[in-house]
């Protein structure tokens, strides 16, 4: 926030087609929202089901929830599901770079790390 205030800190996920417009794709889960924080830390687990992971991308967005509108993207990384797939159940530990969006913009300049912890089930036939 340009007025100096730790931001109210929430992150979004989306699945995205690697082939479609983000703004066709409408499956997108949040966070708690954590108050007046540089350094959030959400530790909440989501699952979500991905029919093909060589086709899909997750994009986590971080938004000041109570900020100006103009300046509540706070950045976004994009994990290509597909490289995931050679750790089939294993938990994976990796650092991002946030980095500024290419589908949300914000006069602020994108910064920091993200650290998420994911795991990678292939999904069995009933479940798809």
């Amino acid at each position: 926030r340009s007025s100096g205030q730790a931001p109210d800190v929430q992150v979004k996920l989306r699945l995205r087609r690697i082939r479609l417009p983000p703004a066709l794709e409408q499956s997108q889960w949040e966070t708690r929202v954590c108050i007046g924080t540089r350094d959030p830390v959400f530790e909440q687990d989501f699952q979500i089901a991905v029919a093909d992971a060589n086709e899909m991308q997750l994009e986590v967005t971080l938004w000041d929830i109570n900020g100006d509108p103009e300046e509540s993207f706070l950045g976004e990384c994009i994990l290509n599901l597909a490289k995931l797939i050679p750790y089939q159940g294993e938990i994976i530990m990796q650092d991002f770079d946030v980095k500024q969006g290419k589908t949300h913009k914000s006069r602020l300049r994108a910064e920091g790390r993200l650290v998420l912890q994911l795991e990678f089930r292939k999904m069995e036939a009933e479940e798809a």
